[in-house]
């Protein structure tokens, strides 16, 4: 597997403790945001991927 790259502009909508919130998830391996963007539009979830490597992440687009 490469390297993955997508450069969007775009917004993002933050709440009061939502860095808080991204953090705390961030380490869990999992979490969910919505991006606003000119290319990735909607509900996205980023899921650690252990087998694959220290460092893996797979971006999942979700339905909703």
């Amino acid at each position: 597997m490469g390297r993955g790259y997508i450069r969007a502009d775009g917004t993002r909508k933050d709440k009061k403790d939502q860095e808080h919130i991204l953090t705390r998830d961030f380490f869990k391996g999992s979490l969910t945001f919505r991006l606003h963007g000119h290319k990735l539009k909607g509900a996205f979830a980023l899921v650690k991927a252990p087998a694959r490597g220290d460092n893996a992440w797979l971006l999942i687009k979700q339905k909703r």
